[in-house]
């Protein structure tokens, strides 16, 4: 429980001098050098994974699945809109069809799950380690993509 919590008081706001200072400080202590593009996904080790899998007990999966929200909320302003795609079934004809389904989705806030990029905080025209701005275009990233995660990223849970 935070302070703020006790005591009700309104927490204080942090100078932009104040969040630069902060901000110099923790770049400074990224461990890993200059062309790393993985940043804490590199506390994920094959002796991480290893000892994760040790873990196991009851052999129980759980799943982090959550519905397409397609209604507007407070949190979800634009929400996912989703369609099937012709044939539809009355529309299908005799022999083999196959309908498919469209979803259009903003994958960011509260209203679904996702791992953020590296590439989604932009300060100063820089993200992560000092790569310009400039290679996230509406085409996606050059650089600092979620596809550093392509091969999967196993570790224990929280609080484990």
């Amino acid at each position: 429980m935070s302070s703020t919590q006790v005591t009700g008081a309104a927490p204080q706001r942090m100078t932009e001098a104040e969040f630069r200072s902060l901000y110099d400080r923790l770049r400074a202590q990224v461990p890993w050098g200059p062309d790393d593009r993985r940043g804490a996904l590199n506390y994920i080790t094959p002796a991480e994974v290893r000892a994760a899998c040790g873990q196991v007990r009851l052999g129980r999966t759980v799943s982090l699945a959550a519905p397409v929200e397609d209604w507007a909320t407070a949190d979800n302003p634009d929400p996912a809109q989703h369609q099937m795609k012709e044939p539809l079934g009355a529309d299908a004809g005799p022999g083999l069809a196959f309908s498919m389904d469209r979803i259009a989705m903003n994958i960011h806030g509260n209203a679904d799950t996702h791992i953020d990029a590296l590439c989604h905080v932009i300060f100063d025209g820089q993200l992560y380690h000092g790569v310009p701005a400039e290679t996230v275009t509406e085409t996606g990233a050059a650089e600092l993509s979620i596809a550093v995660v392509g091969g999967g990223a196993p570790d224990r849970g929280p609080g484990q």
